[in-house]
């Protein structure tokens, strides 16, 4: 049995529902994982579509869950700062990846 996914946009307008691979052309995606990835972190959004696996009433307002904010301290303890994602700490202090996740 395939999955059946039920396509809005942010404006509540219903796409249809679609059987399958049948969703990807709508929300221009290709890949299984990404769709995963739609229900497992950002609540079922993807840019300004929101998919479902059941007819809704109204969609729910967009959250993002993959943003973490992300505060800075100096050797000693002290605050420096918030930043609004682990990409903006690795730019702005050059901090390479492997660091990152040590110091996760």
């Amino acid at each position: 049995m395939k999955t059946k996914f039920y396509v809005y946009d942010k404006t509540n307008k219903f796409y249809g529902e679609f059987i399958g691979k049948g969703v990807m052309s709508v929300i221009n995606l290709r890949s299984w994982n990404r769709i995963r990835d739609i229900f497992k972190d950002n609540k079922g959004w993807y840019k300004d579509f929101y998919l479902s696996l059941e007819r809704i009433d109204a969609v729910p307002d967009k959250v993002w869950n993959n943003k973490i904010k992300v505060d800075i301290f100096d050797k000693y303890g002290n605050f420096i700062e918030t930043l609004n994602s682990i990409k903006e700490v690795k730019e702005k202090y050059k901090v390479p990846a492997s660091k990152i996740k040590n110091i996760q």
